[in-house]
């Protein structure tokens, strides 16, 4: 059992938590807690939310307030644990450096540990590994494909990170890449489920025009959140926030911002932040650079859906 550390109000802060403030100490790492069932992959990690606890249940709640990161590259290796060990934690120093400097926040609890995957474990884990959004065969370098994403190696260490979960309808993921742009644009389900949620939470509000108080916290930490990324152009590389449904507006995968530096050799175990610059230029010569987006056309589509998005939350006045 792996006990992360103290969860204090700065880093409850950072992490977006209100009122609803808890210590991670009594938040233990215990494999046998993790929901398999319900975790899925990305391309270098897997996130598995945690069970509900007996307390939690019986305090009616729907959803977990903890889930789990869980490092997952391909042809996993000692050195590659310490390439993302170190990765994780340059990765937790620049999300707080982005919280205190521009009052951005994140989901990441505290920072990284490494832990022993028990062979049980391992196992439960595997049989459920599901890639978001379909698992793919991958070719590693130098060999054949093969499917991704990959097994745990039963018994080894691996990086772990805590991170507050925010299921929907409470938060919904937006960003600049085709996928997220498409779902942004369109009033489907999820996007309606998660409309409904924010109305719900601002009738509880007593304030008068709740709508547009609503949509004023959204704008003012999009403003916080450009500032950010005017500063640091690495959070410009496939661009995704969290909105919550309070009004807040929350980094996710800042671990984008290192992803360039492959090798262990160019990874500094100090923490030192050293942003990459991105590959491609941000705008044509004589435009302005986009706020968020790489390209014009992606922050054009971005700015159009921002805005009906505020439409339609008024429309709830």
């Amino acid at each position: 059992m792996l006990i992360f550390g103290v969860l204090a109000g700065s880093v409850a802060s950072a992490a977006g938590v209100q009122s609803d403030r808890f210590d991670l100490k009594q938040h233990p790492l215990d494999w046998g807690t993790l929901n398999a069932t319900r975790g899925f992959c990305g391309m270098a990690k897997c996130y598995f939310p945690a069970r509900l606890s007996e307390q939690e249940a019986g305090r009616g709640r729907a959803e977990p307030r903890v889930g789990y990161l869980v490092a997952n590259g391909l042809n996993p290796t000692p050195l590659s644990q310490i390439w993302a060990f170190a990765q994780w934690n340059r990765t937790w120093t620049f999300a707080k450096d982005l919280q205190d400097r521009f009052g951005v926040k994140h989901t990441l609890l505290g920072p990284p540990h490494l832990a022993t995957l028990p062979e049980e474990h391992a196992t439960r884990l595997n049989y459920n590994l599901t890639y978001f959004p379909a698992a793919f065969n991958r070719r590693v370098r130098g060999g054949p494909s093969v499917p991704y994403p990959p097994p745990y190696a039963p018994g080894k260490e691996v990086t772990v990170q805590a991170v507050r979960a925010c299921p929907w309808p409470a938060c919904i993921i937006v960003g600049c890449d085709m996928g997220k742009l498409s779902r942004f644009e369109k009033l489907d389900e999820r996007l309606e489920g998660f409309i409904e949620h924010a109305r719900r939470n601002a009738v509880r509000s007593p304030a008068r025009n709740r709508t547009n108080k609503l949509v004023h916290e959204f704008k003012q930490n999009f403003v916080l959140m450009t500032a950010a990324v005017k500063a640091h152009r690495c959070l410009k590389l496939d661009f995704q926030v969290y909105l919550r449904s309070d009004g807040g507006v929350i980094n996710v995968d800042l671990d984008r911002c290192f992803n360039n530096n492959q090798s262990a050799g160019e990874v500094s175990l100090s923490n030192s932040i050293e942003l990459p610059e991105p590959r491609h230029k941000d705008h044509a010569p004589g435009e302005a650079p986009e706020a968020l987006c790489r390209r014009g056309s992606e922050q054009r589509r971005f700015d159009k859906a921002l805005k009906q998005f505020y439409e339609r939350l008024r429309v709830l006045q």
